[in-house]
């Protein structure tokens, strides 16, 4: 195993779009273990955003959500150490290309995503 980083993404638009999917990963591993999802506000305003974790297709809504709605991260003018930066301890298992993270922002650019995790080998 190894801990990488496994995805980044600054959400362009307020629909929810993927922002990780195994068979993006250039390294090919047999499946992925999502340790950390950090999300970062880059914006002077409050946001909010939401995460989901669809395992078989692109069902983005409250059936697949993992975070809904949450409170966003503080608006980044504010300094640093002031909540710009939430960083949720998660245990997600990806094994297949039909399982996909999601992301939506309340503002299109305005929260970037970094997912963190052990890659396992076949």
């Amino acid at each position: 195993m190894k801990r990488a980083q496994l995805a980044q993404s600054r959400v362009s638009g307020t629909d929810a779009l993927k922002i990780f999917n195994i068979s993006d990963m250039a390294e090919n591993p047999a499946r992925v273990t999502i340790e950390q999802i950090v999300v970062c506000n880059t914006t002077g305003t409050d946001l909010t955003f939401d995460v989901y974790h669809d395992k078989d297709g692109v069902t983005y809504d409250e059936t697949t959500a993992i975070f809904f709605e949450e409170t966003s991260c503080g608006a980044s003018n504010i300094g640093i150490g002031h909540d710009k930066t939430k960083i949720y301890d998660v245990n997600i298992g990806v094994e297949n290309e039909s399982e996909n993270i999601a992301a939506k922002s309340s503002l299109s650019k305005g929260l970037t995503y970094t997912l963190y995790g052990q890659l396992i080998e076949g």
